[in-house]
Parts: C-alpha cells; sequence; structure tokens
C-alpha cells in the first residue's frame, strides 16, 4: 500500500468513526504574564499512540486562524486538527494569538507571537524541527507570512516554515480600503509606515521554502489580485510558490472569503482525493479537498495541473 492509499483508507476509518480520534491538549507556549490569564496557549492532536516526550520525527502542522485580527480562536481549526493528525500522522498545533486589542503602535505582536509559537513547536521531542509546516487562514494567513518575511523588531527572528500555506490572504495592507480597510486595526489607509512594514508582499526575499496561495475570484474582502501580486514577488525572488486561483463556480462552489473554514468547526472533514472535487459531507456543504496541497509529499501528484517541479519529496509516516 502506497503512502496516498493509506491515506485514503485512513478518511474512510475517519468518516466511519472507527478511526481513534485525536485528542486536543492546552499547552501553554508563552507564559506573558504568569498568573494573569494571559498566557498564549495552543492545542496539540498528535495521532493516536504518540507519546508526546518520545522522540518521533513526526511531520508538524501550525495552524493560525483568522478572525479579521480581531477575533476568534485556536478552537476554530479544531475538525481540521483532529484530521491532520489523525489521517495524516502530523503533529498538530492550532495557536492563539494576541488580537488587535492587545497590539501596541506598530502592530507587531501578532505576528510575533506566530514567530514564539513555530520555534516553541520546533522544540518539541516527538516533532522533527526540519518539517514543520504551517497553514493560515485570512488575518492568519496575513500573521504567518508577516512572520515569515516582515520586520518583527530586532529581537525576533523570522521563521522559515517547512511550506507555508496560504487561504485568502491580505498580504499588501496598503491596498485595504474601505469597509475591508480595517483602519480601526491597521490605522489610516494607504501606504503608511505601518500598513507597508507590515505587509509581506512588499518583503520578498530569496531563500525560503515553498508557499501554496488559495484564493477565490468571488473573494469581496480581499481580492485575489493580492494573491497572484504576492505569488510573482516570491516567485521573482527566486522562491517556489504555487496559486491556486480559483473562478467563481469552478467545481460548482463559490470561491468567496472563507471557503476553507466553511464548516469548521462542524462536521466536515479534508478528502485526501482526486484534485479539484469538493467534498459533500454531512451539512451538505462543499469542502476542498486539502490535502492535495502536500500531495508530493504523500508520493502522489494531486496538484491540478500536476507540479512538474517544486520541492523534494519528504517521507511521511
Amino acid at each position: 500500500m502506497n503512502k496516498f492509499q493509506f491515506l485514503a483508507c485512513a478518511v474512510v476509518l475517519l468518516l466511519s468513526g472507527t478511526l481513534p480520534a485525536a485528542v486536543p491538549v492546552t499547552l501553554v507556549y508563552d507564559p506573558l504574564g504568569p498568573g494573569t490569564g494571559d498566557d498564549l496557549k495552543l492545542s496539540r492532536y498528535l495521532p493516536a499512540g504518540v507519546d508526546p516526550v518520545v522522540e518521533n520525527n513526526l511531520p508538524a502542522l501550525l495552524l493560525v486562524h483568522g478572525g479579521g485580527w480581531t477575533g476568534g480562536d485556536r478552537a476554530n481549526f479544531d475538525k481540521t486538527s483532529r484530521f491532520f493528525a489523525d489521517a495524516g500522522g502530523f503533529a498538530v498545533y492550532s495557536i492563539d494569538y494576541r488580537l488587535a486589542s492587545q497590539w501596541g503602535e506598530e502592530r507587531l505582536e501578532g505576528a510575533q507571537d506566530v514567530v514564539t509559537a513555530f520555534l516553541w513547536v520546533q522544540t518539541q521531542a516527538v516533532v522533527d524541527p526540519a518539517r514543520v509546516h504551517a497553514l493560515g487562514t485570512s488575518a492568519g494567513a496575513h500573521l504567518l507570512a508577516a512572520a515569515v518575511l516582515c520586520d518583527l523588531g530586532p529581537a525576533v527572528p523570522n521563521i522559515n516554515p517547512a511550506s507555508t500555506v496560504l487561504f485568502y490572504c491580505p498580504s499588501n495592507l496598503t491596498l485595504l480600503s474601505g469597509t475591508g480597510g480595517y483602519s480601526a486595526v491597521w490605522g489610516p489607509e494607504g501606504a503608511t509606515e505601518v500598513r507597508v512594514r507590515m505587509s509581506p508582499a512588499l518583503h520578498p526575499r530569496s531563500g525560503l521554502n515553498p508557499f501554496v496561495h488559495y484564493h477565490g475570484d468571488a473573494d469581496t474582502l480581499f481580492p485575489s489580485s493580492q494573491a497572484v501580486a504576492f505569488d510573482a514577488a516570491l516567485d521573482g525572488r527566486g522562491v517556489w510558490s504555487k496559486l491556486e486561483r480559483k473562478t467563481n463556480g469552478f467545481g460548482g462552489v463559490n470561491w468567496s472569503h472563507g471557503f476553507f473554514s466553511a464548516n469548521e468547526p462542524g462536521t466536515g472533514f479534508y478528502s485526501p482525493g482526486p484534485p479539484i472535487v469538493p467534498l459533500i459531507d454531512t451539512k451538505s456543504q462543499y469542502r476542498w479537498s486539502l490535502t492535495n496541497l502536500w500531495g508530493q509529499w504523500f508520493g502522489s501528484a494531486l496538484f491540478s495541473p500536476p507540479l512538474t517541479t517544486g520541492p523534494a519529496p519528504v517521507t511521511a509516516p
């Protein structure tokens, strides 16, 4: 049985309820204020039977939730986390981070927390530190990309996940305006110092691991043109970057903002099935087949069109 077949069988077992479910464990990754309730926490999900204090060299997945920089929490990725732990064999870490109400004038804290969480995950015995992948949606995608590319202060390093997967990422804050301008979060619109500094697309650099971008053309909050420009900027620096830009109605799906999380934390699961085939779950809502993003790592070309170039495959557990 190859690794793709293993994943397909795991999904069947997961959906049938016969696969042992990963159990979330709450951990503190940054004790900002011991005893004050301000500790930064994450939820860890491990494959069944994995001892968290024994070296296992598992691939890891860091998840950064969305919420317009003002809301959301780590529970937003509960079903996603369970799937990738149970069916994918990942050690999964879904994080909380400081929201905009807790930021200072430079608005660095949210992205700084992503850096702290990533570095913390790399220290865990169960994890292969070279295979810590990261995925973010919306505002979480922005903070993740900022953690990789933006200047977050002299004492804060940038991270370089094994892959950075971004869903409908607002990568250039200087272009946001009107109701989607988020002036309450980022201050005055336009090319202000704060917005330029915290716009990942304006700070591409070489030497990064792969990026994957997912964006729908029906997104009226953060236009897909942002993903196009970000992808091109990274490509111009020699970074392997893959853009999956979805036109409205493609595959019967309205590719608007939030399509990744349409059922989270509902009953939907992500399928490692054929590419660009949405899965209808028990709520009769379309879900995107996500593990096609990492199909090459599991020994199967699940991109559409298939990848012809890209990072070397990594052996999955």
